[in-house]
């Protein structure tokens, strides 16, 4: 009997710890189902694509099929044609892809670049306001055209628009 109780505890424990998690079978740098035209402007549409729970979820291939997988993220971010810095991972919702989605470049993109994401790139040093006080900080990675997510001196990471940051010269 208390074997069987172990067992059961068990079994229950794996099964909660496994829901969430995904094993990494690797990362690609460019991945896409369609054509791609290096000629085009591309611009990214959405960073990070596909990472959160919700997300891991929704757009997983219960057949395994990376193809469907890559389709399903691509298809949910708007104007999105390929992804760069893929990870294709296995869980128990099937296989699923995360990354960066990128399309074409249309009129909005390019006037946004131009005003904001082309003076600021990963690694800057920045400033940002913070209540009444600013905050040296340095740019992790850039989330869309207009915001980047941020690491401060204190290793605290934050959201933040490039609108709201100071790029610190060296």
């Amino acid at each position: 009997m208390k074997h069987k109780i172990t067992f059961g505890l068990i079994l229950v424990c794996f099964l909660f710890t496994s829901c969430n998690v995904y094993d990494n079978l690797g990362t690609v740098t460019v991945l896409s189902s369609k054509q791609i035209d290096f000629n085009k402007k591309y611009c990214l549409k959405q960073s990070f694509a596909g990472s959160s729970n919700k997300e891991l979820k929704k757009n997983a291939s219960p057949t395994n099929n990376i193809n469907e997988a890559l389709d399903n993220l691509i298809k949910s971010v708007p104007g999105g044609i390929f992804i760069m810095n893929a990870r294709i991972l296995y869980g128990l919702h099937g296989v699923t892809v995360t990354g960066d989605v990128y399309g074409l470049c249309d009129e909005e993109d390019k006037e946004e670049n131009a005003q904001t994401q082309n003076s600021f790139s990963v690694g800057d040093d920045v400033m940002f306001k913070k209540g009444e006080s600013f905050i040296k900080a340095e740019i992790e990675a850039i989330k869309n055209n207009n915001e980047c997510i941020i690491r401060s001196e204190s290793g605290a990471y934050f959201p933040a628009k490039f609108s709201d940051l100071i790029k610190i010269q060296d």
